[in-house]
């Protein structure tokens, strides 16, 4: 006879206990338990499982079945997977409430044959944003029902696995939204999340579709919904940025047919997302690197090289503790500068205050950043401007050497290319006191 149980699951994390706790072990959150009852038969014999000898295949003798990617016509998504999607690819994006998740996938949705599921907005939603953006609406289909079942019956029946056309795209907006009836819990929970994720994965493969799937985040930044779900995906994209500025930044974290070291760097305008190198170039054609306290250096975005703009500025600190102000960067780093520049080179920074700042609202953990930001320094307090040709990049020590820097010979391309001739890292000088004397004195 079939046994009924109750067990007390999770609702942040999906850890499973036999008692109610408080406070969840796993995750440490509070008060997320719920009860959650389990059927379970128990057979009265056991009879052995056999085995095929179809069930092994030598490695030499695996049938290669390459598929040729298709790409997205969109230049900065093409970047991070590798050149376009393979066919039967499943892709999960996450990213902050507003940051431009559903903007980007209508755009996608615009280049192919899609079924847009309709999750969270109402199809006069999706209509009228894409009139705003100028997509064609003859290539997308909506779809408003918001069970599981129903849809990947829909995807069977509508996309078979023996059509040769290219697949089409299905975009679920978001995984939270979408629920099965065959579950006693709420959309959005745990046990919905994992299941519905594994039915859609699962139809993904065995039809002509392609599934990008929309997930939402917790209040840390990471995928709501159990970890599992990461691991059911072959992609997980991160659309990243500040809401009150224009850039956005989207990370490949897993990539099973390709590198997960490529960033894409997008505009938010009028029209949708677009590609963020006018917007780049803007950042570093401020027209004031005659001015002191201004440095040009190149910073790496995954495999990327990104010009970028330091500025710093001093004034007489009025109490005492003098104050320290980074923006972009790490401040316990630029404090780590400061005492440099104090012992190795004699630039006495205690009585300012100091505000160190990365154009365009970027935040970059690069350690090349201690040069420019040294010179940068070094610059406002002795009022003397660097060139306008010159590029900075490098990693200082405590000892006041310059060191070698990841991807050097890429950001030293990627200056040239822009028109910059006074490229200032390791063999410009071999250490800050060095560097200072050539480039000040």
């Amino acid at each position: 006879m079939p046994k009924e149980k109750v067990v007390y699951q999770c609702n942040a994390c999906g850890f499973t206990s036999y008692k109610w706790q408080g406070k969840c072990f796993e995750c440490g959150a509070f008060n997320s338990f719920s009860e959650k009852k389990i059927t379970s038969t128990k057979s009265s014999s056991v009879s052995p499982v056999g085995y095929s000898s179809s069930d092994t295949v030598k490695l030499s003798q695996v049938a290669m079945d390459e598929k040729k990617r298709i790409s997205s016509t969109i230049n900065e998504l093409d970047l991070i997977i590798n050149g376009g999607f393979v066919p039967n690819q499943v892709v999960l994006i996450g990213g902050e409430p507003g940051v431009g998740k559903s903007t980007l996938l209508l755009q996608l949705a615009g280049q192919f044959q899609s079924l847009y599921v309709c999750g969270e907005e109402s199809e006069v939603q999706v209509k009228l944003r894409a009139q705003r953006m100028g997509i064609s609406a003859d290539s997308i289909t909506l779809y408003r029902d918001r069970e599981v079942n129903q849809l990947t019956n829909f995807i069977h029946d509508n996309y078979p696995s023996n059509n040769n056309n290219q697949p089409t795209l299905v975009i679920v907006d978001s995984i939270q939204s979408i629920f099965s009836s065959h579950i006693e819990s709420t959309p959005g929970g745990i046990s919905q999340v994992q299941y519905c994720t594994n039915k859609l994965v699962e139809t993904a493969k065995r039809t002509n579709v392609i599934l990008v799937i929309i997930g939402q985040i917790t209040k840390e930044g990471g995928i709501a919904g159990p970890k599992q779900l990461e691991h059911m995906v072959d992609s997980v994209l991160y659309l990243e940025g500040d809401r009150k500025t224009d850039l956005r930044i989207l990370r490949v974290e897993k990539n099973r047919f390709g590198p997960t070291d490529q960033v894409g760097m997008f505009q938010m305008s009028e029209y949708g997302l677009v590609s963020a190198e006018d917007l780049l170039a803007k950042l570093i054609d401020s027209g004031h690197q005659d001015i002191p306290g201004s440095v040009i250096t190149v910073a790496m975005e995954g495999q990327r090289p990104i010009l970028l703009e330091v500025q710093a500025l001093n004034t007489t600190a009025q109490y005492g503790n003098a104050r320290r102000v980074v923006n972009g960067m790490s401040s316990n780093r630029v404090q780590m500068l400061l005492a440099v520049l104090q012992r190795r080179v004699g630039l006495k920074t205690s009585n300012y205050d100091i505000y160190v700042n990365l154009s365009g609202g970027f935040k970059v953990n690069d350690p090349a950043l201690d040069l420019p930001v040294a010179l940068a320094v070094y610059s406002v307090i002795k009022n003397k401007p660097l060139p306008q040709d010159l590029v900075a990049y490098g990693e200082v020590g405590l000892l006041g050497e310059i060191k070698s820097t990841w991807q050097s010979t890429r950001r030293r391309n990627e200056a040239e290319k822009r028109g910059y001739k006074t490229i200032v890292d390791q063999s410009f000088a071999k250490s800050i006191a060095s560097c200072i004397k050539k480039l000040f004195v």
